[in-house]
Parts: structure tokens; sequence; C-alpha cells
């Protein structure tokens, strides 16, 4: 397999795992009124209580005014509720309610089904060694969209 090949292969791999992915992950929140991307948002906080939203746009490679645009419906929803930042008065930082805690908790069991699915037949080195390589991917992805970004300002 060429150079080209390959790199034809990668991308076509990594399209078809992130939207099958989005598909699963959407339809096993969908019974929550909400989507795979405001349950990752919840699990993010979930994980960081108090997190600002910039730094979940930061994480997620998003715009912050979609962040910004989940979690107002998230909160409309009595999913999370936002609280100024005490260190920065402007700033508002959002923290899961009881019920948004139960989601997190249904998250958490799904993402563990999903995990032992997709993984089905690979040892436990497999997926070490799976999870090493698509992290030094993504870092390298990530450094070269920060390369082409500070070149255009």
């Amino acid at each position: 397999m060429d150079k080209l090949q390959r790199t034809y292969m990668l991308k076509r791999s990594f399209g078809a795992i992130y939207r099958q992915g989005s598909i699963i992950d959407n339809s096993r929140v969908k019974h929550w009124h909400i989507s795979g991307a405001q349950a990752r948002y919840m699990e993010i906080i979930g994980d960081n209580p108090g997190i600002s939203q910039e730094a979940i746009a930061r994480m997620e490679c998003v715009d912050k005014g979609a962040v910004a645009r989940a979690i107002k419906k998230l909160e409309v929803e009595h999913y999370v509720v936002r609280k100024r930042n005490k260190q920065d008065y402007r700033a508002w930082c959002p923290f899961l309610t009881e019920r948004g805690e139960e989601v997190y908790l249904g998250r958490e069991k799904n993402c563990k089904d999903m995990e032992t699915l997709m993984f089905k037949g690979f040892t436990d080195e497999e997926i070490d060694t799976l999870v090493e390589l698509m992290d030094r991917v993504t870092k390298n992805i990530e450094d070269m969209r920060c390369m082409k970004e500070g070149s255009e300002k």
C-alpha cells in the first residue's frame, strides 16, 4: 500500500468511526432529549465541576459560542446550573443538577457498553497500543492545525 492509499484509508476509518460513533451516541441519549454533543459536555462538567465554558470549548476544539448555546439549552432543561466564577465575575461556570447527574451516570454506563463492543476481540495490550497511537496522531494533527492557523495571522 502506498502512502496516498494509506492516508485515504486512515481518513476513511477516522471518518467512519466518528460518524458511526455519533449516530450510536445520539441514539443512546435521545430519551433524555439531548444530543450526543450535549451529553459530552455534561460528561466534561461531571468530571470537572465548575469548569469554564471556554475550557470546554478548548477541550472539544469547538467555538465558545457553540458551547454557550448548548449549555444554555441544558440549563433550560434543568440538567445544569450556571454559577458565577468567584475569581472572574464575568465568567459563568456550569455544574450538573441532580437530573444532570442521572444522565452523567447513565452516559458512563453507555460508554462502558460501547467500549466493550467496539474493542471486541482485542487484548488489553492491543487497546492500550491503539489508544497511545491514536493520541499521537491526534496531537500531530492538532499541531498541524495550530501551525496553519498561526501562519494565517
